[in-house]
């Protein structure tokens, strides 16, 4: 894997007004989830954790590790947002963010990456409007078969007429 320091995320919520979230997960579930979300009324982005419940994220209290790069709210009823961090934020114990290691490796699991979206102005209760999956982020150099994210993104982007990606 080339010398990669950073992540750098987009998200597009289709038919939301409010906001907007994605969050990497070691059981591919909400409790325990590293989240960051961005509210289109206020235009920030909070960098923030889910406790081991079905809870509101709550904003990391050690540091804020998301930069947003870019935001837009569309006529058409999108929330779009690009955002980076740091792939490793800390190796400090009881720091909320998940540190984001290579997966190249056949050993190495997948990352679990979920989202959710509302219209509310703040987030709240998702309801139905959440995805979730397991995807490769970092691409093998000897392999062509790895690091297959932006690839099953693109593919499931161009295999919809709609334009809005639902992982599954």
């Amino acid at each position: 894997v080339p010398n990669i320091s950073k992540i750098q995320v987009a998200v597009a919520a289709v038919k939301a007004e409010g906001w907007a979230a994605i969050g990497f997960s070691e059981t591919g579930g909400m409790k325990g989830a590293d989240m960051v979300f961005y509210e289109a009324s206020t235009n920030k982005l909070v960098d923030s954790y889910v406790g081991d419940g079905y809870m509101r994220p709550m904003t990391d209290k050690l540091s804020q590790d998301w930069s947003l790069r870019s935001s837009k709210v569309t006529d058409d009823g999108f929330i779009i947002f690009e955002a980076e961090r740091d792939l490793v934020t800390s190796q400090e114990p009881g720091h909320e963010d998940h540190n984001l290691l290579d997966d190249s490796n056949i050993w190495v699991a997948d990352h679990k990456i979920i989202g959710a979206w509302g219209d509310e102005s703040t987030i709240s209760y998702h309801f139905g409007n959440v995805v979730q999956r397991s995807t490769q982020l970092f691409t093998d150099e000897n392999s062509d078969t790895n690091g297959d994210a932006y690839v099953m993104f693109k593919n499931e982007m161009d295999a919809r007429a709609d334009g809005h990606a639902v992982l599954q």
